[in-house]
């Protein structure tokens, strides 16, 4: 055997395992996708509140998520086309609005079930 062909192949194996275990080491200290440290809420409004200002933009509401610092409704307005709208829980600001165009005509294929309120 070469001493040299043994030397190089030995340095070969060893700048591999090292970058290996560098890789490792890097994968090991980052955050799983997808994982996020959790939002403060402190400072967001009562979710009867909320619920007041998301009648002011979605009259026939359908259904209301909280998410974080995320007030997510859905509902038809006085028109019968479906609504979307997300409001800022600490403000209650508008952040968005969209309307969607039912092809089934106004308040969709069965009408009013399932909303609350009435028009």
């Amino acid at each position: 055997m070469n001493p040299k062909h043994t030397a190089s192949a030995t340095a070969r194996r060893m700048s591999l395992l090292a970058a290996i275990c560098l890789g490792i080491a890097f994968t090991a200290s980052a955050q799983p996708y997808g994982s996020y440290p959790p939002v403060s809420t402190a400072g967001s409004m009562p979710f009867e509140q909320l619920e007041r200002l998301a009648v002011q933009h979605v009259p026939y509401i359908k259904k209301l998520e909280v998410r974080d610092l995320l007030l997510k409704v859905d509902g038809f307005d006085e028109q019968g086309m479906k609504v979307k709208v997300h409001l800022d829980r600490r403000t209650g600001d508008l952040l968005s609005r969209e309307v969607k165009y039912d092809k089934h005509g106004p308040f969709g294929k069965h009408g009013h079930t399932g909303l609350r309120g009435r028009p």
